[in-house]
């Protein structure tokens, strides 16, 4: 009697613990983007300078709006809510055998990055060093 007791009690407990409804991808969606207004996402690794630079340079992409054939830009860092993002100088390994020096393909792309964030400085901001997270979450708190 009492091992019926207790596996009526621990159904009980589970049907309990069960949501009335199935959460739906809306519901997960929205969950996620209230964690994303306190938390900042960070972008851990970006190749937008090289990509960039392959379609022309900076005055050839609007960066304010969509660009299917880019990782990154305004309208996707917002949907994403990604409060920060580290973009790459990427440097092929060609550059080691011929045409531009690699050190020269390197600075022109950070380069290009001071350039982007001046040119979207409503949006983007750039950080130098960051022995406190302070910049960047006074900026996130800003957004």
């Amino acid at each position: 009697m009492r091992v019926i007791w207790k596996v009526a009690v621990g159904l009980a407990f589970l049907v309990g613990l069960r949501p009335a409804e199935p959460l739906c991808a809306q519901d997960y969606r929205a969950q996620a983007l209230r964690i994303l207004r306190t938390v900042p996402l960070v972008d851990g690794h970006n190749d937008l300078p090289d990509a960039i630079r392959e379609r022309g340079g900076l005055d050839s992409v609007d960066f304010a709006v969509l660009q299917p054939k880019l990782m990154t830009d305004i309208p996707k860092l917002r949907a994403g809510a990604v409060g920060a993002q580290f973009w790459a100088a990427y440097v092929p390994v060609t550059t080691l055998h011929g045409g531009e020096h690699p050190a020269v393909y390197a600075l022109e792309q950070i380069d290009l990055v001071h350039r982007l964030c001046r040119k979207y400085g409503q949006t983007l901001a750039r950080r130098r060093r960051s022995r406190t997270s302070s910049g960047t979450s006074q900026r996130y708190a800003a957004a």
